[in-house]
Formats: C-alpha cells, sequence, structure tokens
C-alpha cells in the first residue's frame, strides 16, 4: 500500500481504475491470441 496525499486520491482512485480496465482487456486479448496460436491461426 502506498500513501496518497488526499487532494490527489480521487485521481489516483480513477488512474487505479483505469489500469485494471486495461489490463483486464489485455488478458482476454492474450487468451484470444494463444487459442489462434493453438489453432495454428495466428502467425
Amino acid at each position: 500500500m502506498l500513501y496518497v496525499p488526499a487532494e490527489l486520491a480521487g485521481q489516483v482512485r480513477e488512474a487505479v481504475r483505469a489500469n485494471a480496465a486495461i489490463e483486464s482487456a489485455l488478458a482476454d486479448i492474450s487468451a484470444i491470441n494463444l487459442e489462434l496460436l493453438r489453432r495454428g491461426r495466428l502467425g
């Protein structure tokens, strides 16, 4: 856990949410790519 000044808490919270959404999307894309590689349809 990190200390965040109170005046930046809202901005940091939104950045963390955005980062989580991006990581989730990248995980989905990676899973699709792995499946396509397995099927020989990518690469």
